[in-house]
Order: C-alpha cells, then structure tokens, then sequence
C-alpha cells in the first residue's frame, strides 16, 4: 500500500465458528492474513485481511492503516494475479460495537475489509479498544487503456 509501507505476503487464518476473530500470532505480526471463509480478494463477496498495529517490540503491518485516504489505490496479489483496490473510507469503531453484518454479510459487489486495531489501549486486558477499519472496491483492470 504506498503511502504507509505495506509490502506483505498474505497468510491464511480462519475460524468461522470460532468466539473471536483469528489474529496472526505476534510473530506474525509484519503480516497480513487473509480469513480463508470469506470471499477471495478480487471475488463477489466481502474479503477480509486483518493485520496487528502493534507489538510490544514495534510497529506492525498496519501501523499507519488509519493514514489511507478515500481514493487511495493499492494492489492485493493473489496467486500470480495483482489486483486493484481503491479505498472508500477508514473508520474507527469500539470493538463492542464491531460490525459483524456489514463486514461478513453476504453481498454481490467485490468488496475487500482491512482491520487492525486502534483507539486507545486498556493496560488491565492488554487489547486496543477500538478496530480501525478500511472498506475498499475491486477495480478490474481495463482494456485498451493509455498509459
């Protein structure tokens, strides 16, 4: 993602059943996964890439994901296919207020979520507070286009 240093292989997590939402271990945390139960990025569907903001020893992947602004372009590359993205919008909600519907409900557009955390850091359960959310768009690439 320019902009915010984002150069990530993707990993696979998913727990559809699970209580909570898979995170990548804080090993893991110069990574982005992608939950393998919901769409794949550039499908109908809602994919979902999550990431860890932070670790007690530095930054992580999506660290400056709360600086994308709406209309930033990116690429996600799924196997050998490298696939265009723009940003919607960036948002930042509690976790109790996380929502589930809007990111894993079933839609027909081609819709890809990126979450980490934020907001403020509760030191007695040592977890943000907050989801920092972006929604984007699949851009498929265009024929005959000027360059």
């Amino acid at each position: 993602m320019p902009g915010i240093g984002v150069a990530s292989r993707l990993l696979t997590l998913g727990d559809p059943h699970g209580p909570a939402l898979s995170v990548p271990t804080l090993a893991q945390a110069p990574e982005a996964a992608w939950y393998d139960f919901s769409a794949v990025p550039g499908t109908r569907g809602n994919a979902v890439l999550v990431g860890h903001v932070d670790t007690y020893t530095g930054p992580g992947v999506f660290y400056n994901l709360y600086r994308l602004q709406p209309g930033t372009h990116f690429y996600v590359t799924i196997g050998s296919r490298r696939l265009r993205f723009v940003v919607q919008g960036v948002t930042e909600v509690s976790k109790d207020l996380f929502p589930v519907n809007r990111i894993f409900g079933a839609t027909t557009s081609r819709h890809l979520w990126i979450i980490t955390c934020g907001g403020a850091f509760d030191y007695i359960t040592r977890h943000y507070m907050d989801n920092i959310i972006v929604s984007a768009a699949y851009q498929p690439a265009r024929r005959n286009q000027r360059h």
